[in-house]
């Protein structure tokens, strides 16, 4: 029973309820905690998609795989079948009414009208699964031959240190220093005990980035710490205060859907570390729709995604306003159909939502910040996301 999720399904004490992480992303997930809006590495994490429809919008070029740009040059129409970006299994909202809200997006005068273009960019991600967990695993002092898993490739070494590559989507890879029988938990948001700087714990990331040598870059770093609980493979409790370190993921500048982070303990070991394994390519310049258009789009997708069955009455759903004041740019994870890996533009909104009742809270929302005309969408990939 030498695989990790053996090991970990087979101590849980609950047999009526197996153990629910597959493998180390959702045990790490758990152990290292960021106090609410502390960081953006979570970002994508807590976004929720809406109901998925169909949504090819804007004016498509019929069957054909190119666009036509007004210097005479051709783009090929970007053919996304799904997102591949890493998210929570769950997207729903414990508030089921939240389902069948009809939104009104209204920009205000502070959005742009004016179109603009950026780059897209094709990803490079590592040949071959097995060769590539080998590699980080080694940055990390785990030595050990790779075993395959459904989705995944594990590295353990006779310590209990492992390193979890997975290969689904955008290939991630996440280092455990210990493999407890019982996933840890956070038990606090802070620390027991006096934690290296931040200074040292940044140099100690910037070395990592170095040798993984994907070339992507991060943002300014963001610190946490929190004290974890687990139960090791003898029964015995134990507990730890940690210190993190995260990044989100940046290329030329713009920020992304990843992250990576690095977590050391009060002797400055490495304990837990996570991130996307990827190269990035030429960049591609694409027209942007401007972001009052994006507004639009956000309408559309809103009208084209409503359910039509339970939960909505003959007179329609309700309906909230939303007023976006404001729009940023960054760079989001999609596969296309041929297989590839892209990064795209992706506007994201910010502003108020009213509700029937009169009362307001703030929200943000996600487009597609291209060009409708370059995009051709699968009908089971949401295009605009939301986060209240």
């Amino acid at each position: 029973m030498s695989d990790i999720n053996d090991r970990l399904v087979a101590a849980d004490p609950a047999t009526s309820n197996p153990y629910q992480a597959r493998n180390l992303d959702e045990m790490i997930s758990r152990i290292i905690a960021i106090p609410s809006g502390a960081a953006r590495s979570t970002w994508w994490q807590r976004v929720q998609l809406r109901v998925a429809g169909a949504l090819i919008l804007g004016s498509l070029v019929g069957a054909t795989t190119f666009v036509i740009v007004d210097n005479g040059a051709s783009l090929p129409i970007l053919a996304i079948h799904n997102l591949a970006q890493h998210r929570p299994p769950t997207f729903g909202s414990s508030d089921t009414k939240q389902l069948y809200e009809e939104i009104d997006f209204a920009p205000t005068a502070s959005l742009s009208t004016s179109s603009s273009s950026s780059s897209s960019y094709q990803l490079q991600i590592p040949l071959g699964g097995a060769t590539e967990a080998a590699r980080v695993a080694s940055i990390f002092g785990v030595s050990g031959t790779p075993h395959e898993g459904s989705n995944d490739w594990t590295v353990t070494s006779a310590s209990g240190a492992a390193l979890d590559y997975e290969t689904t989507g955008l290939p991630q890879w996440y280092y455990s220093s210990s493999t407890p029988a019982i996933a840890p938990a956070t038990a606090l948001s802070s620390t027991t005990a006096a934690m290296p700087s931040h200074a040292t714990l940044a140099a100690d990331a910037q070395g990592y980035l170095v040798k993984l040598a994907y070339g992507y870059g991060v943002s300014s770093p963001d610190y946490s710490t929190s004290t974890t609980s687990t139960t090791t493979a003898n029964g015995a409790q134990s507990s730890q205060s940690q210190e993190e370190v995260s990044y989100v993921v940046t290329v030329n500048g713009l920020a992304t859907d990843q992250s990576v982070s690095f977590s050391v303990d009060a002797n400055n070991n490495l304990v837990y570390a996570q991130g996307p394994a990827f190269h990035v390519g030429a960049g591609t310049n694409y027209p942007l729709q401007s972001p009052v258009s994006g507004v639009s789009t956000l309408n559309a997708t809103e009208r084209a995604t409503l359910p039509t069955s339970a939960g909505v009455s003959a007179q329609g759903p309700p309906i909230v306003h939303a007023t976006l004041n404001s729009a940023s740019l960054s760079l989001a994870t999609y596969q296309l159909k041929d297989g590839t890996t892209w990064l795209l533009p992706l506007y994201t909104y910010s502003g108020s939502v009213t509700q029937s009742n009169g009362t307001t809270s703030s929200g943000t929302w996600s487009e597609l910040a291209l060009e409708p005309s370059y995009v051709q969408i699968s009908a089971s990939v949401a295009r605009g996301v939301v986060n209240y």
